[in-house]
């Protein structure tokens, strides 16, 4: 028993330290865009080349004491994170995380109120049959420079939503486009989205990665500059190869 705790003690450090680095390089090329910015992968990096030393280290100096409470405590707490890692490994904030972190109905800054070309708050012809081609925008183009988009036909990226208070306030027909944006990580992610009227919705779970095409256009509502996509035409596609707005 004596000889089992001796290697337990000298074993379990080294052993720690390579599981950390086979997942964090499992997490390359682009795993790690599922939490992280991908400009900042070089911090992964970096957190390789540590545990590398580290390693290295604990190799050649291992642990001689005996593995008592304080080990455990110390192991237990690096096993916490690399669990959560493991956990989330491929998943990016969905549904669930929109659901909890958004506040209502999606809303527009007070910002660039009127268009400098003049077009109305609402589209010229809401029924869509003078389309041209549409534009390719993210819901950032449109929450930086609404007034450029307002009448236009767009096309756009994003997760699919029904949301109850959207179906109650403006009609059966309505659901939710949304995408989060990250400033560093998964951890500051805010939800950016917009209404859209359908005629025809698929049959989508929420959080299916859908292209919306329509008519976009501000609607306002006690004080609120509600964005929506009038005419909306959804299509499910697949998921992006980055799924957040930089």
């Amino acid at each position: 028993m004596n000889r089992i705790g001796q290697l337990i003690a000298r074993a379990w450090k080294p052993a720690l330290i390579l599981v950390w680095l086979l997942v964090l390089a499992s997490l390359f090329p682009n795993h790690y865009t599922t939490f992280l910015r991908p400009a900042f992968g070089w911090v992964l990096v970096i957190a390789v080349i540590i545990l590398s030393g580290m390693f290295g280290t604990s190799i050649e100096r291992p642990n001689a004491h005996r593995f008592g409470r304080g080990e455990m405590l110390r192991a237990l707490i690096l096993v916490l994170p690399l669990a959560y890692l493991l956990n989330v490994r491929g998943t990016s904030l969905d549904a669930y995380a929109f659901q909890n972190r958004s506040v209502g109905l999606p809303s527009l800054p007070t910002a660039n109120h009127t268009s400098p070309t003049g077009l109305s708050l609402f589209p010229v012809d809401p029924t869509g049959e003078s389309r041209t081609t549409c534009r390719e925008v993210t819901l950032l183009d449109l929450y930086r420079a609404p007034s450029d988009h307002v009448g236009q036909p767009v096309r756009l990226i994003g997760m699919y939503y029904r949301d109850d208070s959207a179906i109650e306030d403006l009609g059966p027909d309505t659901c939710v486009i949304f995408r989060f944006t990250i400033n560093c990580c998964a951890a500051d992610g805010t939800p950016l989205s917009v209404l859209a009227k359908a005629e025809k919705h698929p049959h989508l779970a929420s959080g299916t990665w859908v292209e919306a095409e329509g008519i976009f256009t501000i609607r306002e509502e006690e004080g609120r500059r509600i964005p929506m996509l009038l005419n909306a035409d959804l299509r499910q596609t697949s998921s992006p190869e980055h799924p957040y707005l930089l």
